[in-house]
């Protein structure tokens, strides 16, 4: 085993280890030739050449060993500083001799020394002889496996191994040779075998994690490295790989600085003159760690060691040149270089990298020029990526690009064969791709993309090469792909890393994610207290607050920006030449036009002959529209020329202030003519086309579009067209072309039948379109067909099938079945729906403030206050200002009859936005329940010097008048709105309920109706009772039967009962059966007061409490009175009736209060409720007021002689008298 543990050893290059075993073996069995000459060859291997001599000429038995020992002998002596020619001639001369009487063994000893020193050539000469003596050699098969392997022959390699392996079942060496042949799985399979078969070996367990690095499994790489050094801790492997696993796979360079001595003291102890070991792994750190200047000195303390070992070592010079380069000490790069050519004159990295220090330090010039040209015909170009390089440095962009490809693929090639690993990390050299790719930022950007791609798969921890990523992925707009890189580095890699965070930010902002770029920011700043140093940072805090209308702050950012640039650290000149123009929009904003003035003007002069100078002309112009000079902007526009990538914008710009400013439509147009005529693209034969649409040239916007499809027939342009014949109102033509447009149209025609209530036709049209393309219209129509049931199922179907894929649509479909369950009083689906929607939101981070306010408008439906208010909370937590939310809370205090809370809540909806029509809506219905309708007044009047001509301010008006009892006023403001799309319904409704109980017009009130048109099946319910309002109020026998019928099947529901119940009372009454009248009514007067029917209920209560009256049942009167002012003080009829149990109970209080209150709220409209005031002033002897009601009420109907006669003319007499 001895044996073959060397062999191991020395194919690992680590000489010393392999000379301890030797001389272990040799001092436990002092006669072993075997391990002598191993012992040695490695002082050969170590180069320790003169001690090699003295222990080969001590050998004293020889045997199988004799000629190994006499090859062993022949390459020391030529080894030496001074070869003894003699000595070498004479054992040259004994080799001969002793190769023709040599045994089997004897030429395997030979040919092994041979491998060892790796000359193939005579290693393979030797096996050829021992194959003329025994072809069935184990050893001959063992030796010419290695050879065959080490010549990159797998297939001839693991033919020999397995030879041996037949013939010796247990030989390790032919073990490990073959497994260095399999596939990566197969070989880490057999190595499983290897260690339960050796478990005390260390060989096994480092190649399993040399096998498990090829397979790239980091992790279980690590791991295998620990387990190592469990045992042995100092294995100089397990300590490489441990340090390559922080670095390459966590990028976790603290570690590297925390444990590289580890590494270094090991291999002082283990290998203290190899030279080589430390050698490669300054290398493999320098190749991985891009231009880190902490690694970078770390690996030069490797390349050191070595250089103390060797220091006439041509590629460790050279390597060490390459880092004093990559450290930027190009002078100490430039001494190595110059020793190195002096040491072999030939050696081509020594030229090259001179020349590459003299251009960092002195730039490109003639003398460098000649040089790199000298190289590139005395050297091939073509397999050194360095000269590559080197040529593209001169070279024009398009053949420079070509040449660094080149010299990437290059690197690449020089991988292909290798089996991943130290070897392959070194010969790949990231840090050399990386720098080509920093420098020469003009390589196309896909190319970039697709080497960044292997190298971050290579290197996963080499943080340099994710941010060049995101930098090509944001320079090339994938803003989402950047984005994903950024995130993974701030979450996997480095979360403090200012230049992630930054460019995340940056990319957020040009999405308007404006609140998340203010969290990195912030997040970042916690991390890094450095990034406020960066101009960077300035440059997007001010975006984020230009955002905000914050402009005072924005240009303190900004200014901050520029005072923290330096010659390092400054922005590209897109971000600067942004940065001077939203300084100058900020102060624009801040009214000053000086300081607007000076910030384009040193952007000018920043920027001149940067791909900026048109972005600063445009803005140019903005500010001179800004300044009202239209000419000037003209003038600015139109020096930029046609090349320019914003001359398109520039004569956008030009059209629009001939239109707006000049108000000349024939130069507008002619700005687009001029445009489709130089580049006739479908976009500016479209702007052409919407521009004489603008100016209503509609059929030469139609032209312009059929032009187009004449040349080329285009589906969406088919349905641009349709779009233009929907404006224009031509909708057969608009259905024609989305007929033609074939399924990219189908939806938009449905769409228009849908609009156009043609719902049969829009479901066939929707036949073929896929489900989720399809489902939120088609469940609308199913709701217009009246199949809600089968919409819901619909939307559901098309959830099922969106599943997580796409949150957006997810939460869209929950809303609209929400919708739909909410409509058939389905409220807990309907919440759930809700939830769900929220749910998708939140996870793809959009808001959700429409959806919550949704469910709490459900959850105040059904009564829920406290889920209603916990929303309304949490919303107005995040914004107090949440209009909808300040809504719902005045509903929600109105529903608990808390109206003064509801009237503050109201209050504060009208202070900031007087026309916010809801609110006022609102507020009207408060304010009459508070019995304060006057305060009314005010609302009105500030929301019609806001928006005097909005039908809302009409609606609220006639709403006003109708509770203030102005019902002639109340009908003229409701009529005006009828056809509104908005309040046209409920004015509807308003004025059938007017012409039914106060005007007494049922004829009026049935034509009305007719008006009606039921969105929902609530509404047609609410329409049904008004219908059989209407046939009661006509008092014609037989229709109060048919309304009897009606509403008793109505009132079976829970929709409406109250509403049906009251009708029903009013039937009975009209029937002359004031007892099942009474009985309908004591049922529904134990009814808890909700909002929905508060009227009806409320209606109920007055009915039975009039009854009760004129029963003399004065207290049950009194205590449903009571029970209506306690929801609705400001109810006239509710005071009279207390008035006139009070004139029959003075315990009751003062009838006269009780009538002047009724008469107030009344606004003394009632002339009967006035000729009960007047005659109780009377009866009090109070005849001056008596008077003065008499006046009101005759003023208002001077036909109502009864009060002129028994009230008015009494008191005047009584009063004289």
């Amino acid at each position: 085993m001895n044996f073959d543990l060397i062999q191991y050893y020395c194919r690992e290059k680590h000489f010393r280890t392999m000379r301890s075993i030797a001389e272990t073996a040799v001092q436990s069995r002092p006669d072993d030739a075997v391990m002598k000459l191993q012992y040695c060859t490695a002082l050969i291997l170590e180069n320790r050449i003169g001690e090699a001599l003295r222990e080969l000429e001590l050998f004293t038995s020889k045997g199988d060993t004799e000629l190994a020992i006499t090859v062993a002998m022949i390459h020391a002596q030529n080894l030496c500083d001074i070869p003894d020619n003699e000595t070498i001639f004479s054992l040259e001369n004994r080799l001969k001799a002793e190769r023709k009487r040599a045994s089997e063994l004897a030429l395997y000893y030979a040919a092994n020394f041979y491998l060892q020193l790796q000359i193939f050539d005579k290693a393979k000469e030797l096996t050829e002889l021992i194959f003329q003596q025994n072809q069935s050699s184990v050893r001959g098969w063992l030796m010419k496996g290695w050879l065959e392997l080490n010549g990159g022959n797998l297939t001839d390699a693991i033919d020999c191994f397995n030879n041996v392996l037949l013939q010796e079942n247990q030989n390790f060496s032919a073990a490990l040779g073959e497994i260095y042949c399999l596939s990566v799985g197969d070989a880490l399979h057999r190595l499983n075998q290897l260690i339960v078969k050796y478990p005390k070996l260390t060989p096994p367990l480092m190649e399993k994690m040399k096998f498990l690095l090829a397979d790239r499994d980091w992790d279980q790489c690590a791991e295998f490295a620990n387990r190592i050094l469990e045992v042995d801790e100092a294995n100089i492997l397990a300590l490489e790989f441990r340090i390559l696993y922080n670095l390459c796979a966590r990028g976790d360079t603290e570690f590297v600085l925390n444990h590289y001595e580890e590494l270094i003291l090991a291999l002082h102890n283990r290998e203290p003159n190899n030279w080589f070991l430390y050698f490669e792994f300054g290398q493999v750190l320098c190749r991985t760690g891009g231009k880190n200047l902490n690694l970078l000195q770390i690996s030069m303390k490797f390349v050191q060691e070595a250089l103390n070992l060797d220091p006439n070592n041509v590629a460790v010079n050279i390597e060490m040149a390459n880092q004093f380069y990559l450290l930027g000490n190009y002078q100490k790069s430039v001494d190595i270089c110059k020793k190195v050519a002096l040491i072999d004159d030939s050696a081509t990295e020594a030229l090259i990298g001179l020349i590459k220090c003299r251009l960092m330090d002195n730039g490109l010039n003639e003398e460098i020029k000649q040089q790199i040209d000298f190289l590139l015909e005395v050297y091939n170009k073509d397999t050194n990526p360095d000269l590559l390089a080197l040529q593209a440095t001169y070279e024009p962009e398009n053949i420079a690009a070509k040449l660094l490809k080149k010299a990437i693929e290059l690197k690449f090639i020089y991988v292909k064969n290798l089996r991943f690993g130290i070897k392959y990390l070194i010969a790949l050299d990231a840090t050399f791709i990386l720098d080509v790719l920093q420098r020469f930022s003009f390589i196309d950007e896909s190319f970039q993309i697709e080497v960044l791609k292997k190298l971050t798969d290579v290197i996963p921890g080499l943080l340099d090469l994710w941010l060049l990523l995101a930098q090509v992925y944001i320079n090339s707009n994938a803003n989402m792909d950047a984005e994903r890189i950024l995130r993974h580095i701030i979450e996997n890699l480095d979360a403090s890393n200012a230049d992630a965070n930054l460019n995340l930010a940056l990319i957020l902002i040009n999405q308007k994610r404006y609140r998340e770029a203010e969290s990195t920011l912030e997040l970042c700043l916690s991390q890094n207290l450095n990034a406020r140093s960066k101009p960077l940072f300035h440059f997007l805090m001010g975006k984020i607050k230009k955002h905000e209308n914050n402009h005072g702050e924005c240009i303190d950012s900004m200014l901050n920006a520029l005072n923290y640039m330096t010659e390092s650290d400054h922005l590209k000149s897109l971000d600067l030449a942004s940065l001077y123009l939203d300084l100058s929009q900020s102060y624009q904003m801040m009214r000053q036009p000086s300081q607007a003035t000076e910030a384009i003007q040193k952007a000018t002069l920043l920027l001149e002959g940067s791909p900026q100078e048109d972005r600063i002309l445009v803005a140019r112009a903005d500010l001179e529209l800004w300044k009202n000079n239209p000419d000037q902007a003209l003038t600015l526009l139109s020096s930029i020329l046609p090349k320019s990538s914003l001359y398109h914008e520039a004569q956008m710009k030009i059209a629009e202030i001939h239109l707006k400013f000049n108000k000349d439509s024939i130069k507008f147009v002619e700005c687009h003519k001029q445009l489709a005529e130089k580049d006739p693209s479908h976009e500016n034969l479209i702007n052409l086309a919407e521009a004489y649409f603008s100016i209503r040239k509609i059929d030469d916007a139609v032209e312009v579009y059929e032009k187009i499809l004449r040349k080329k027939f285009d589906p969406k342009l088919c349905k641009k067209l349709a779009e233009l014949y929907c404006k224009c109102h031509q909708y057969d033509k608009a259905m024609r072309c989305y007929r033609e447009a074939g399924p990219d149209g189908s939806v938009d025609l449905a769409q228009l039948l849908f609009r156009m209530e043609q719902w049969e036709s829009a479901e066939m049209t929707l036949a073929h379109v896929p489900i989720l393309d399809k489902a939120l219209l088609l469940s609308k129509i199913k709701e217009k067909l009246g199949d809600i049931p089968s919409a819901v199922n619909l939307l559901n179907e098309a959830y099922q099938k969106v599943g997580r894929n796409n949150d957006s649509i997810a939460a869209q479909f929950c809303c609209q079945m929400a919708e739909h369950e909410a409509s058939q009083q389905n409220f807990e689906s309907a919440i759930e729906h809700y939830k769900q929607a929220i749910a998708h939101c939140e996870r793809n981070k959009t808001d959700v403030t429409a959806i919550q306010i949704s469910l709490s408008k459900l959850y105040l439906q059904k009564n829920d206050f406290g889920s209603c208010q916990s929303i309304c909370s949490t919303l107005l937590s995040k914004d107090a200002n949440n209009e909808m939310a300040l809504l719902l809370s005045g509903d929600l205090s109105f529903r608990k009859c808390d109206f003064l809370s509801a009237s503050n809540l109201f209050h504060k909806l009208l202070s900031k936005k007087p026309d916010y029509w809801l609110a006022l809506v609102r507020m009207i219905e408060v304010k009459r329940r508070m019995g304060v309708l006057s305060e009314v007044n005010t609302y009105l009047k500030n929301a019609y010097e806001v928006n005097s001509a909005d039908p809302g301010l009409a609606y609220c008006t006639g709403l006003f008048h109708w509770f203030n009892g102005d019902l002639s006023e109340a009908i003229t403001n409701f009529n005006a709105v009828k056809h509104d799309a908005e309040w046209g319904q409920q004015a509807l409704y308003n004025m059938v309920e007017i012409y039914l109980s106060g005007l007494e017009d049922h004829e009026t009130a049935q034509s009305l109706l007719q008006e009606i048109e039921p969105n929902s099946s609530e509404e047609e319910t609410n329409r049904s009772l008004l219908v059989n309002f209407v046939l009661l109020a006509s008092k014609d026998k037989q229709l109060v039967e048919k309304a009897m019928n009606e509403l008793t099947l109505l009132g079976s529901r829970d929709v409406l009962r109250i509403g049906a119940s009251l009708g029903l009372a009013m039937g009975y009454m009209l029937q002359k059966q004031p007892q099942r009248a009474r009985n309908v009514l004591k049922i529904i007067a134990k009814t808890t007061w909700q909002y929905e029917e508060a009227e009806y209920l409320e209606r109920c209560w007055l009915l039975l409490a009039e009854h009760y009256v004129q029963s003399g049942k004065y207290e049950l009167a009194f205590e449903l009175i009571k029970k209506i002012l306690l929801y609705n003080s400001g109810s006239s009829k509710a005071h009279e009736l207390c008035g006139m149990i009070a004139e029959k109970e003075h315990k009751y209080g003062d009838p006269i209060a009780h009538y002047v209150k009724a008469w107030a709220l009344n606004n003394r409209r009632d002339p009967n409720l006035g000729h009960r005031l007047a005659s109780l002033y009377l009866k009090n002897k109070r005849y001056a007021d008596s008077i003065s009601v008499c006046h009101t009420v005759l003023k208002e109907n001077p036909d109502y002689s009864r009060i002129k006669k028994d009230v008015y003319e009494k008191s005047l007499s009584l009063l004289r008298t």
